[in-house]
């Protein structure tokens, strides 16, 4: 019974080759498709104008200073 399931020399090799390349699809789905698919929280990141206002809002500052 040990190395029952090891036991390939029952399984014709284009099923051992199917088997792997199912594999390695499924891992590349899992690790690399599925991350990207999943809804990025909009939050996260500061919005695009926001570099441009805290410039401007650094010279105002400045402004003010001198």
């Amino acid at each position: 019974m040990h190395g029952v399931l090891l036991d390939t020399s029952a399984v014709p090799p284009n099923t051992s080759w199917a088997m792997v390349v199912l594999g390695l699809l499924g891992l590349i789905y899992f690790k690399f498709v599925r991350p990207q698919k999943r809804k990025k929280d909009p939050l996260a990141r500061p919005p695009a104008g926001a570099a441009l206002a805290q410039q401007r809002s650094v010279e105002r500052d400045m402004t003010a200073l001198l």
